[in-house]
């Protein structure tokens, strides 16, 4: 058994140790002595709290031909398409599933979508929800966040359960929090918007609310973080600034290179301007990908990809079955 010594201080002074015990079982239990001032014994709340959960929700296989096959889910962020057409209170979100499978040695990549499930929830904003727009596995957990209500969802096979709700900008707004992507750095979940200024229209500033991330840890408790001054330098590496802007929605930690990797989504060399939006685009750098297509007049559509970062192609754009615009993918046992 690992015992750990801690000492609290409250204004400079010693008042409690703090005995931790780590016990077989995987759970930790925590012993404190109190003080006693002022003939009043200080009040200190006890819990066993669990170790953060690490593992994997896949399985990958591995055929004796050398070929390797892992299961993979996405999401799908329908924007006012996601309401129940039967249902008014109703909205949608639809999971396409199916496995990538590779061979190195024989240079085969492929991916098949063999299921579908359409996650409904009631619960809405300004008559919108189930826009979810990234996939993660998160302390045991595949979570989803809705970009239109600020919630987060945990992804059961079939159903969702909302878990945590993030207001906007520094947390402190009545408005939700758009969130379009996922990550997690030292046993926390990171969850960003889109990184620009808030502008008008005609691309005249706001607000930096979309600058600030939320920092979740595992037990739910949120805390909001300022990446102004972050994002303002990362674009600023590649010659843009305000009023020209990026749009992010996809970023990752790399506990290997202790680096944060960003694949913008749109690139702008001059000022937003809400009727040439849809038409900003940049190059995709991700191994498995989606690639969608969101152009007034234009059917959804959504492509898988294999491809590596030195440019090799490995799978060709391939269409997803359905005309929907999928915004997450992550490695998950969804049969069975």
């Amino acid at each position: 058994m690992l015992k750990i010594l801690f000492l609290l201080t409250f204004s400079d002074q010693v008042f409690a140790a703090v005995l931790r015990s780590y016990s077989s079982n995987g759970n930790f239990n925590i012993f404190l002595t109190a003080p006693v001032l002022n003939n009043t014994r200080t009040k200190i709340e006890v819990k066993t709290v669990r170790p953060y959960n690490a593992s994997r929700l896949f399985t990958s296989y591995h055929l004796s031909d050398g070929s390797t096959i892992i299961p993979l889910v996405t999401i799908s962020d329908m924007d006012t398409n996601s309401r129940d057409l039967l249902h008014e209170s109703t909205w949608i979100s639809t999971s396409l599933r199916g496995y990538v499978f590779f061979n190195t040695q024989n240079n085969i990549y492929k991916i098949v979508w063999l299921a579908q499930h359409n996650y409904t929830y009631e619960l809405g904003y300004q008559n919108r929800g189930m826009e979810l727009s990234d996939l993660k596995v998160f302390d045991g957990n595949l979570l989803s966040p809705g970009d239109k209500t600020g919630v987060i969802y945990k992804l059961r096979n079939n159903y969702v359960v909302p878990w945590v709700i993030n207001a906007d900008g520094d947390g402190e707004n009545s408005k939700p929090f758009k969130a379009e992507w996922m990550t997690i750095k030292n046993e926390e979940l990171y969850v960003g918007g889109y990184g620009k200024e808030f502008t008008d229209q005609r691309g005249n500033f706001m607000d930096n609310n979309p600058m600030y991330v939320k920092v979740i840890s595992r037990f739910g408790e949120i805390r909001s973080e300022s990446w102004v001054e972050r994002l303002t330098r990362l674009r600023s590496s590649i010659g843009i600034e305000f009023p020209n802007y990026i749009i992010h929605e996809s970023c990752q930690w790399s506990d290997i290179h202790r680096k944060w990797f960003f694949l913008p989504r749109k690139v702008a060399f001059e000022p937003f301007d809400n009727r040439t939006e849809e038409m900003r685009e940049t190059n995709d750098t991700l191994i498995v990908a989606l690639k969608t297509e969101e152009v007034d007049g234009l059917s959804l559509t959504t492509y898988s990809m294999i491809f590596g970062i030195d440019g090799t192609v490995y799978m060709d754009e391939t269409k997803l079955p359905g005309n929907y615009k999928m915004e997450g993918l992550e490695f998950v046992d969804w049969n069975g």
